[in-house]
C-alpha cells in the first residue's frame, strides 16, 4: 500500500512557531516572564474549551523589616520572621520591598548575615525600593551589593545609584520610585527620576492599570504626619502619577498600617483618586510609631501591627487583604481601576 502524506498549511504552522521563537527570545531577554505569558494566553479551559477569566497576579508588598543583630524578638519588634513566614504560607507570585529592609544603616555585613537568609526564598519573586535606613550607609552599599551583586542592574532593583524602574505584571505596570532625592539627584521638577517617570509613563499605553511604589509616604496619620519635608519628597510623583490615573500607591516609612480612601493631591476624597497604602509592617517594630488623632479626612482604617498587604492584580480591577502573623484578615476591599 502506497502512503501519501499531507502536506502542512505553512500558513498555520509558520506563525506558531515564529510566535513561540519570539516569546522564547523575549523571555531569555528578561523583557517579558513565562507568569507574562500565562496570564495573557490562560483565556481558555483546555478540558471544556470554555472561556476563563484571566488569572490575576497575586502580589504581597510590605516594608521596614530586619532587626540589627543586638535587638530581641519581642511582641512589639522583631518579628521578622515571622512576617516572612506569613508571606510565604499565603505564596504569592511576587512581593513588592518598601524600604528599610536591614536596620540599623542597611550595613553590607548584615544584609550578608541577617537579611539575606531571612528573605531567601522570597529574593527571586521581588522588586524592591529603597528606604532612608539603606542609605545611611555610603550610596546604599549593602542594599545595592545584596539586589545588584556585582551587576550594574536587575530587574528586582533597578540600577544601582538609582533604584527607580518600572516593569510589567500581568495586565498592571508598576512603577518603582526612589523617595531619597537628595542620593540621587532630586524628585522634583527637572530632576533625572521625574523626567524618566513622565517618559515611562507616556509609554505606558498597553495596561489599563497602574501601581507604583516608594518609602516615604505623602499621606499619613502616624507619626510623621506634620513632616513636611518628608511629604515633599513625592510631591512631584503624585502630581504625575494623579495625571496618568495610577490606581494604587504603596509606601512604608511609618511603622503601621494604614488604608486610604481614593483622593486627589490635595487629601480630598475622589473616585477618580488614587488609593495609598502605608505598609511598614514587615517586623522591626511598632512601639514609637502612634497614629495622631485626628486622622487624616482620607483615613479608612489603620493597625498598629506586623503583617503584609496581599493584593490581586486584575484585568480591570483589583482585591485588597491586610493579613496579619496569624494568618488573620484585619482589613479587605476591592477597586477597579480607572
Amino acid at each position: 500500500m502506497r502512503l501519501t502524506l499531507k502536506k502542512p498549511d505553512l500558513t498555520q504552522v509558520v506563525p506558531v512557531v515564529l510566535g513561540s521563537l519570539l516569546a522564547i527570545g523575549l523571555i531569555v531577554a528578561g523583557i517579558i516572564t513565562k507568569q507574562d505569558i500565562l496570564v495573557r494566553y490562560a483565556t481558555t479551559d483546555p478540558q471544556t474549551e470554555k472561556s476563563v477569566a484571566p488569572k490575576p497576579v497575586v502580589v504581597a508588598a510590605v516594608g521596614d523589616i530586619s532587626c540589627p543583630p543586638d535587638l530581641p524578638v519581642a511582641d512589639d519588634g522583631c518579628q521578622m520572621a515571622a512576617v516572612r513566614d506569613a508571606i510565604l504560607r499565603s505564596n504569592p507570585d511576587h512581593v513588592l520591598v518598601l524600604g528599610d529592609l536591614q536596620y540599623n544603616a542597611g550595613e553590607p555585613e548584615h544584609f550578608k548575615t541577617l537579611f539575606s537568609p531571612l528573605w531567601a526564598g522570597l529574593k527571586s519573586r521581588s522588586f524592591a525600593v529603597p528606604g532612608n535606613h539603606e542609605y545611611y550607609t555610603a550610596e546604599a552599599k549593602g542594599y545595592y551589593d545584596y539586589w545588584n551583586d556585582t551587576q550594574p542592574q536587575s530587574k528586582m532593583a533597578g540600577e544601582t545609584g538609582k533604584g527607580y524602574y518600572s516593569f510589567d505584571l500581568g495586565f498592571w505596570h508598576l512603577f518603582a520610585l526612589n523617595s531619597n532625592c537628595e542620593y540621587i539627584g532630586g524628585c522634583g521638577e527637572g530632576s533625572d527620576q521625574v523626567r524618566w517617570l513622565r517618559q515611562a509613563s507616556a509609554q505606558n499605553q498597553t495596561k489599563a492599570c497602574s501601581l507604583a511604589f516608594w518609602h516615604h509616604p505623602f499621606f499619613t496619620s502616624g507619626r510623621y504626619a506634620n513632616d513636611t519635608v518628608s511629604k515633599n519628597r513625592s510631591s512631584v510623583f503624585w502630581d504625575t502619577l494623579q495625571q496618568t490615573n495610577t490606581e494604587i500607591v504603596l509606601n512604608g516609612h511609618e511603622h503601621l498600617y494604614e488604608r486610604f480612601a481614593t483622593q486627589n493631591k490635595d487629601g480630598l476624597q475622589d473616585p477618580n483618586g488614587i488609593r495609598q497604602f502605608v505598609v511598614g509592617t514587615g517586623g522591626y517594630g511598632y512601639a514609637a510609631y502612634p497614629f495622631k488623632e485626628p486622622r487624616l479626612p482620607t483615613h479608612e482604617f489603620g493597625a498598629r501591627t506586623f503583617g503584609f498587604l496581599r493584593l490581586e492584580l486584575k484585568e480591570s480591577s483589583y482585591s485588597w487583604q491586610f493579613i496579619d502573623i496569624n494568618d488573620q484578615v484585619l482589613d479587605h476591599g476591592v477597586g477597579i481601576c480607572r
